[in-house]
């Protein structure tokens, strides 16, 4: 298929005053005192303590990884997570935050329902009159914590002694010096097994207000990733599964929404072990209560991760990934059973951004992360269906003291406005010079002509 010509052109780009939503309780310039850690009585947690001040400069501490969905009735929802980055922490409760003004102000409420209570969960409008989304949780720990043991020098060692007999371990390349392994779900012990294959969703509907409900999702051929995180000295092998990560999208007609899955991982057609981390395109007729694996995106050779897809208006997918070097794009023209090797796309970012507003603009949003003199968070734009990007702009100051983890979202508010919601280390609203992690929302509008 040929890709779609320009149907709109940027005038101008209006960037609204930066919201501040949340802060954390210490500076972002020094590792915050013992006393200040959100939870030292966490046994999983406590280890970090003898450590602390080696790995918090590394840390892209508590307060980040924003997320902006839309809740039935229009308001706007915001949540961040509260977690250590660790599968073993993903089940830590995320505040919840709504605006009734389209995101000029924010309140801390108690969220509709305690699934809501875990690390960041991102609400999709399904169709019907329906929002859905697969919420995560604790991850799942191979090992047996009793057997975890400390050294002289109070480090933990491995290995520890395994809950069950562990099938054969393969290892990916691509694995960043975490150790990761693949499995073979059919392989391991049936509690294991159970526990991958038991996938809850949550629900809104008229009827039934916030529900809970058993998600058919595929796992034949399934293979399960773990690792244990020697970095951060967080005792165990761990693993996770599928969760609501980004927002998902929708076909033109409603019939289908798709999603853009790494967390599960599946056997290549010839049986083997993928030999680093794919990214599949699920896809699911009937809102999200079955999904089934239609294609897959990334077959590179380097993983390639935090997926986002989005549809444009010519019913084009597009899904935009991280990877080492740089952000990849791929598309697929036929509701992606197939997709285009995935090409370098602009530059190195994190949880890169799609928004289509129904303007004619597609939005990309994405950050540059490590170096605080050089985080940025940054907008571009595309005219023609996503195929031809502007040069990115920063929307967001260099970071303070510690490094912001620079995980953003995109919520549309308009024909041509949205929120563009990002972490950073700021000053705002407070004294100057007094920086702290901070959650942070800008309204966005774009003048098309």
């Amino acid at each position: 298929m040929e890709q779609a010509p320009a149907t709109v052109t940027i005038k101008n780009v209006m960037l609204g005053d930066v919201v501040r939503i949340a802060q954390s309780p210490y500076s972002s310039l020094t590792c915050p005192p013992d006393d200040m850690l959100p939870f030292p009585d966490d046994p999983y947690v406590h280890f970090l303590k003898t450590s602390w001040s080696e790995i918090w400069p590394k840390q892209w501490s508590y307060y980040r990884l924003v997320k902006l969905f839309r809740l039935p009735g229009g308001d706007i929802g915001m949540t961040h997570t509260l977690s250590i980055d660790h599968y073993g922490d993903h089940h830590r409760e995320s505040p919840f935050y709504v605006s009734k003004d389209e995101g000029a102000s924010w309140t801390r409420e108690e969220p509709p329902h305690p699934a809501f209570r875990t690390m960041t969960p991102m609400v999709s409008y399904v169709g019907n009159n329906e929002y859905f989304f697969i919420p995560i949780g604790k991850g799942f720990c191979f090992d047996d914590p009793h057997s975890f043991l400390r050294d002289e020098n109070n480090i933990w060692r491995y290995p520890a002694v395994k809950k069950f007999p562990m099938p054969k371990a393969f290892y990916p390349i691509g694995s960043d010096g975490l150790d990761f392994k693949y499995y073979k779900l059919d392989e391991c012990h049936p509690d294991i097994q159970a526990w991958y294959k038991d996938v809850k969703g949550l629900r809104w509907t008229q009827d039934t207000g916030w529900e809970l409900e058993d998600v058919g999702y595929p796992h034949e051929n399934q293979v399960i990733f773990a690792y244990e995180d020697k970095f951060q000295n967080y005792p165990g092998e761990w693993g996770n599964k599928v969760w609501s990560e980004n927002r998902i999208a929708r076909s033109l007609d409603g019939h289908e929404i798709y999603y853009g899955d790494y967390w599960s991982q599946y056997l290549e057609k010839d049986g083997n072990i993928p030999p680093t981390t794919r990214t599949y395109l699920m896809a699911s007729t009937d809102r999200g209560r079955t999904w089934r694996k239609r294609g897959t995106i990334a077959h590179d050779s380097q993983p390639l991760a935090e997926p986002m897809v989005e549809v444009n208006e010519c019913g084009d997918l597009i899904c935009v990934m991280r990877g080492n070097d740089s952000m990849y794009i791929s598309y697929s023209y036929n509701n992606g059973d197939v997709w285009t090797p995935p090409v370098q796309f602009m530059e190195y970012g994190v949880m890169p951004q799609l928004l289509r507003l129904d303007c004619g603009v597609m939005v990309l949003l994405y950050s540059i992360q490590g170096d605080p003199n050089k985080y940025a968070v940054k907008l571009s734009f595309s005219t023609d269906g996503g195929y031809n990007f502007s040069p990115a702009q920063t929307i967001s100051r260099p970071g303070v003291g510690l490094a912001p983890c620079g995980y953003s979202s995109l919520l549309a508010l308009g024909a041509n406005s949205f929120l563009a919601g990002y972490p950073g280390n700021g000053d705002y609203g407070n004294s100057p010079g007094d920086y702290r992690k901070q959650l942070l929302v800008r309204k966005i509008i774009v003048e098309t002509e």
